[in-house]
């Protein structure tokens, strides 16, 4: 059976009132503009790696986080969403004035879980079911014309990313209550969207000291290292706060996700942030552009200052290209850009935050740039995942690896965001297990259970308001490692998989016997991609899951129906793998046959246990 658990947001759009469009416009006409319509709607979901559902016949519908997961969904989603009454906007004004008709288009979205797969026969089968298509599509349908409404989950995630409008009461179709929501005003995207920065930074004292020994050292191009939600951007943020205050000239540029497949717009925001242009017109721009090069550009005319003008997006169209090669563009605009630093009074620091979305021209370019300033003063630091394999990383001479934080650091950092209240001790030491020293996780972790209910009051003063019945992964988390799991090969993926079904810790001759049809070198894409440890080499190979909400995540985005055969897989191969200590094993074996819904075999295996507990 095809298919998994998958946390998307999903986008519904509707244009506002067909029949009366319909009745106004000649049939072929209609068709001509419904169809360009979609056309450019599904370009822009496309653009943000979304993927079209379904076309009804006024409407569409597109997923954000499936097939593929995505760690950004609801952003994307929100992006893609307000593009698309741009382009419509723009079409329009051509409707208006070829037809004198009026095209209006309402956007809804809606986060959350849905079954994800191939359906009925036939192509085009790949949809989503679950309640959060239906709460899509009722977001769209109490939108205003012209405006994109996110349900109250999909604005709780962007928040930190969006301005929003204030919180309203909507009726949906088959719902007793009105239910909450936010209108979508504007994607703010040089705000921090993963981790919030909030509170003492702990546990990263060494890392700070070495990434400040290799300012004093002179480094050129350092590399801080660590998967998603180790601090690496605080660590960043402290280390530039520092320098700053010591009078370095500090820049400070993010790739995203959604802008990974788009050429050079890492390099762009680079260098609009080295020349501080941001908000300027682009005439304003190319003139404050000049003034910070010296010599180097003393005529805006010539050729090196129009290459410079067009990598940061400010050309002037009016001015003529320069007759020059890619390869040649590109060692001039590295030359360009050594000279605007060696222009500069003061030494600088250039950090570009999340490396592993780069796209890849800019990969290029900024790698020649780092390697000609390890000749100067100045510093290049860049944080990526340890997936990243691009030539920022291969230049990288330096490499700071963040690791989790520690028992005693994770517990500071647990009692930091949930207070002294005694009855959070128990709490506390759950969340700190839960999380495995990984920050954003704890962080991530409080918030959902404050957005539960289960805690009251705020951030460091926190009260115990109901039962603790789980920790559960948080959306935003769960989004994070379903992404990464995602971008696995198929084989290493499906190992994962049924490791999750296994245990937290293994033996990679069971893992075998569970999925024989995977080659046994994908267990080599998990322990590189640190999703796992191997724990011991002999008698048998064994490994363990390096987070334990990996695992989870792992586990609960497979179908019933799927775990429930690997379970009975696993069961039999524990069974036949040691016939001789099938009696030490059969608590085990009954476990998964009962978890497998094989409550007659489970009955046999409990009953033998009984047997040889009474016998002994």
């Amino acid at each position: 059976m095809t298919g998994e658990h998958k946390q998307v947001t999903v986008l519904f759009m509707d244009i506002v009132g067909s029949m009366k469009l319909a009745a106004a416009l000649d049939a072929e006409r209609l068709r001509e503009i419904v169809t360009d319509l979609f056309n450019r709607a599904a370009a822009v979901v496309q653009r943000y790696q979304g993927t079209v559902d379904t076309f009804t016949g006024d409407g569409l519908m597109a997923l954000f986080g499936a097939p593929l997961a995505l760690d950004d969904h609801p952003l994307r989603a929100c992006i893609a969403a307000l593009e698309i009454q741009s382009v419509v906007a723009e079409l329009a004004a051509e409707v208006r004035t070829r037809d004198g008709a009026s095209l209006q288009l309402r956007v809804g979205l809606n986060s959350g879980e849905v079954i994800v797969g191939e359906i009925g026969l036939g192509p085009g089968r790949y949809t989503a079911i679950g309640h959060s298509v239906g709460m899509a599509q009722r977001m769209e349908a109490a939108a205003p014309p012209g405006g994109v409404l996110c349900s109250y989950s999909t604005a709780c995630l962007v928040e930190d990313a969006t301005r929003l409008g204030p919180v309203e009461r909507v009726s949906v179709k088959g719902a007793d209550e009105t239910v909450p929501a936010r209108l979508l005003l504007a994607v703010e995207s040089d705000r921090m969207v993963l981790g919030r920065n909030e509170g003492v930074m702990l546990g990263r004292e060494a890392e700070m000291e070495q990434l400040s020994a290799l300012w004093d050292d002179g480094a050129g191009l350092v590399g801080i290292v660590g998967v998603a939600g180790l601090g690496k951007s605080r660590l960043i943020g402290e280390f530039t706060a520092a320098g700053a205050q010591s009078g370095a000239d500090v820049v400070v540029a993010r790739c995203d996700a959604h802008t990974s497949v788009l050429p050079f717009r890492a390099l762009a925001r680079l260098l609009r942030a080295m020349f501080k242009v941001d908000g300027l017109s682009d005439a304003d721009a190319r003139r404050h552009a000049i003034e910070q090069c010296g010599d180097a550009l003393a005529n805006p005319q010539c050729p090196d200052a129009q290459i410079l003008f067009d990598a940061m997006g400010i050309a002037d169209a009016d001015e003529p290209q320069p007759a020059v090669s890619f390869d040649g563009r590109r060692r001039r605009l590295v030359d360009v850009m050594l000279k605007a630093v060696l222009a500069r009074r003061a030494r600088m620091v250039f950090v570009l935050e999340d490396v592993h979305w780069i796209d890849t021209p800019s990969d290029d370019v900024l790698a020649d740039f780092a390697a000609e300033l390890g000749a100067t003063t100045s510093m290049f630091v860049v944080t990526y995942r340890p997936e990243f394999r691009g030539v920022l990383h291969q230049r990288c001479v330096h490499s700071i690896v963040l690791k989790p934080l520690t028992d005693s650091e994770a517990a500071r950092q647990v009692s930091q965001l949930l207070g002294a209240e005694a009855s959070l001790d128990h709490l506390a030491g759950r969340i700190a297990s839960a999380a495995a020293g990984n920050p954003f996780f704890a962080e991530e972790i409080v918030r959902d259970l404050a957005g539960r209910g289960v805690l009251a009051g705020s951030r460091g003063a926190y009260r115990l308001a109901d039962v603790v019945s789980e920790i559960a992964v948080p959306a935003t988390v769960q989004a994070v490692l379903a992404a990464r799991i995602d971008r696995l090969p198929a084989g290493a993926k499906s190992m994962l998989n049924a490791a999750a079904v296994i245990g937290a810790h293994f033996d990679m001759d069971i893992l075998l016997a569970v999925v024989p049809e995977v080659a046994p070198t994908s267990v080599v894409d998990l322990v590189s991609n640190e999703f796992i440890d191997q724990t011991r080499l002999v008698p048998q190979q064994r490994y363990c899951f390096r987070h334990p909400l990996v695992r989870t995540v792992a586990y609960e985005s497979q179908l019933n129906a799927n775990r429930a055969r690997t379970h009975r897989i696993l069961a039999s191969a524990i069974a036949l793998r040691d016939p001789g200590a099938a009696d030490d094993n059969a608590a085990l074996i009954a476990e998964h046959y009962e978890a497998a819904g094989e409550l007659v075999e489970a009955y046999h295996w409990h009953m033998r246990v009984r047997i040889l507990a009474s016998a002994s």
